[in-house]
């Protein structure tokens, strides 16, 4: 047996083997292994077994979800012939082989090993090999997802000196990807391909792949198999804002043209990912699309705002744009927003008077209000613009004083904007769905009062104004398909 040189995982492992009773031995070791398995993945879930070093039957189960598992099987590496000779007998393609001992690779059957493992779909390490991920994976994201990958979904032979080699390789790929330097990006593209199955080596490129072309790689110089998606994964945006630290807004606009409100949403921050977050949907207001959002007011934030006047973040599980004493909710659907809202942080749940509509609208106009008196409602409409229509006040005042604006319907340049001053809420009133920065420069300043400076400010933090780049034959066209779709 191979003494293994370790204070971390693999010591407790044969701290374990040392044990004198055997049942507790082998509870012992199962432990460890578990321990350092959800170290290295925070998402599985394992399932112990009753089986130990069996010939067939797995010692521990993997799994992501219901329709995702691994197959592990705990094994001494002593006998490396005996190990090949084994592997091939296993029912699994996948199976994730640990090794309690650490192989040796200068004995006899090392590189047939590795090749049956490869021929099997196997993963062959041991506690020192996927301890070099975990070490590396607090400075290196990189590494940190290759750790996740090899985990659901590694193959071949990794102990300890083949995972730094391996570990260095992506390592420096990754780095390489941001500086557009092709033969240490495509030693990475070729190491993901020979370690990882087909469905973890293509989402491992396909990140390497956005790092390219947000650095102004052109896609067709890129050293690996192109993904021609226009959109990437999750867990592809969640490593690019991770790792890299660019200010340059022509990046992030690369990286960032078919982004979501619910993918953003499903982001991880924290405050050394904060500047990449807020990079990344500034650079991209032009874009990013809208149906609803819910404007809480209240002076909590997820981060400081004392330098900056407005913040994007995440906020119970939805995009939100954070000022000094709002909090704007931000989704897709209004379903998704309307229970952010607590009844305590609406502005106006009575609604707001018609002097005070005129007062906040500023140079937007509204086509349709409803105002409530007691148990009856009026409704005001015109096509031309109500909000500051002297008709307004007139109605209102033929009404009793206690009466208020709950209800009224903005034009946007994309579609319509409902808003409800009683909910705080707004929602898209057409199939149209209108942009972000068009939702928020109107609800914002409609559903909480805000000084002129402030609304300015908001504006100009928007990009509201900024020229749209001209639209394509294409975009034309789908605007009047949709357009005869409303007629």
């Amino acid at each position: 047996m191979t003494e293994i040189q370790s204070v971390g995982f693999a010591r407790e492992i044969v701290n374990a083997l040392g044990v004198r009773s055997p049942q507790d031995s082998i509870n012992a070791i199962k432990n460890a292994v578990i321990k350092e398995l959800e170290t290295l993945d925070r998402s599985v879930t394992i399932r112990d077994t009753s089986y130990f070093n069996h010939t067939y039957a797995p010692d521990l189960i993997l799994n992501w979800d219901t329709t995702t598992e691994r197959p592990v099987y705990l094994r001494f590496t002593d006998n490396l012939p005996e190990l090949q000779e084994g592997i091939s007998r296993l029912d699994f393609d996948n199976a994730f082989v640990f090794g309690l001992t650490r192989p040796n690779e200068d004995a006899e059957g090392f590189p047939e090993l590795e090749k049956a493992a490869q021929e099997h779909r196997a993963l062959i390490t041991d506690a020192d090999g996927i301890e070099t991920f975990i070490k590396q994976r607090s400075n290196d994201a990189g590494v940190n997802l290759l750790g996740q990958a090899l985990a659901r979904g590694g193959r071949g032979l990794l102990a300890q000196p083949q995972a730094e080699a391996v570990a260095k390789t992506v390592s420096d790929g990754f780095s390489a990807a941001l500086e557009t330097e092709s033969a240490p990006t495509r030693l990475a593209v070729e190491a993901i391909a020979q370690y990882l199955d087909d469905p973890q080596a293509a989402r491992m490129t396909r990140v390497l792949q956005a790092v390219w072309e947000g650095s102004d790689g052109r896609l067709d110089q890129f050293p690996g198999p192109a993904d021609l998606s226009k959109s990437i994964s999750d867990d592809s945006l969640q490593y690019i804002l991770n790792v890299v630290s660019a200010s340059d807004l022509d990046f992030w606009r690369r990286i960032g043209r078919f982004l979501t409100t619910s993918q953003l949403s499903r982001m991880s921050l924290n405050p050394e990912n904060e500047n990449s977050f807020q990079n990344l949907i500034n650079a991209n207001l032009d874009v990013i699309s809208c149906r609803a959002a819910a404007v809480s007011s209240g002076a909590e934030t997820l981060f400081s705002v004392d330098r900056k006047p407005f913040l994007w973040s995440i906020r119970r599980e939805t995009l939100a744009l954070e000022g000094p004493d709002f909090t704007a909710f931000v989704a897709d659907g209004k379903e998704k927003v309307e229970s952010k809202v607590a009844a305590g942080d609406v502005a106006s749940p009575d609604g707001i008077d018609v002097e005070t509509l005129g007062r906040r609208l500023g140079e937007y106009e509204i086509t349709e209000v409803v105002l409530r008196d007691g148990d009856a409602t009026v409704q005001f409409t015109s096509n031309e613009g109500v909000g500051h229509d002297a008709r307004l006040a007139k109605l209102a005042q033929g009404l009793s004083s206690n009466s208020t604006v709950v209800k009224a319907v903005v034009p946007l340049p994309e579609g319509q904007l409902a808003l409800n001053f009683q909910t705080s809420l707004v929602n898209a009133k057409t199939t149209r769905t209108p942009l972000l920065k068009d939702v928020l420069a109107v609800s914002i300043p409609l559903l909480h009062e805000l000084p002129d400076d402030r609304r300015q400010s908001l504006k100009a933090f928007l990009q509201v104004g900024k020229p749209v780049p001209a639209r394509t034959a294409e975009d034309l066209l789908d605007l009047l398909a949709e357009k005869l779709t409303e007629d």
